[in-house]
């Protein structure tokens, strides 16, 4: 299913500006899929990336955290 950037927002509890920032640090957050050609084409997510991003996310934190 393809989610809007405030559900990304709510699932990874942050804001818009901190998604971004995300987005553009980590290589491996989920594309975003925008419809249209415009710059200001509306623009949405799988939500099952997300999903399986912030499973990996934990995963690896959990990992790193463990070996304190």
């Amino acid at each position: 299913m393809l989610i809007k950037i405030k559900d990304v927002c709510r699932i990874l509890n942050s804001s818009r500006t901190t998604v971004y920032a995300i987005q553009k640090k980590d290589q491996n957050f989920p594309k975003p899929v925008k419809f249209g050609d415009k710059k200001q084409a509306r623009v949405f997510y799988r939500e099952s990336e997300i999903n399986d991003w912030v499973l990996n996310v934990s995963s690896s934190n959990f990992h790193m955290e463990s070996e304190k």
